[in-house]
């Protein structure tokens, strides 16, 4: 019985001083020890090139699909615009006019992109999807107000 007091009360001393599993010796970081900055990852390789620029190619051949559907329907809704009524209102003649001039801001940040470094691709690729947006709003509002009349 004095033996398993013993062993308990050497066990809970040894739990309470804190012998843990840490190592008493002073951990050294190499970049501490030889007074340098730390150096900045390295750039990506060759492969981490291609999958970025793979991802690039699918996304501009997406865009363009999409921008040729929106065409086709810019050119529905024209054909609709000239064959309504001569009471049409101006104010769809305007919306497919903005329309029509979104698609061109677009057309024109879609070139900016192709020729976008890596470093621009982001801000550019950012400024197509807006440009997207606009012209997706612009041609629902033209399409809304053309079926109202």
């Amino acid at each position: 019985m004095k033996t398993a007091y013993f062993a308990a009360l050497a066990f809970a001393c040894t739990a309470l001083l804190g012998c843990s599993r840490k190592s008493n010796t002073p951990q050294t970081n190499p970049q501490a020890a030889t007074n340098q900055p730390p150096q900045a990852a390295a750039p990506p390789g060759a492969a981490g090139q291609e999958i970025r620029a793979g991802r690039e190619q699918r996304f501009l051949a997406s865009l363009e699909s999409k921008m040729k559907d929106l065409d086709s329907r810019i050119n529905q809704l024209s054909n609709q615009v000239a064959t309504s009524a001569k009471g049409t209102e101006a104010e769809v003649r305007q919306s497919l006019q903005n329309l029509k001039s979104k698609r061109g801001a677009l057309n024109q940040e879609l070139a900016r992109l192709k020729t976008a470094s890596h470093q621009a691709w982001t801000e550019a690729s950012n400024a197509v999807v807006i440009g997207w947006d606009e012209a997706q709003k612009a041609y629902q509002n033209t399409k809304a107000r053309l079926q109202k009349k």
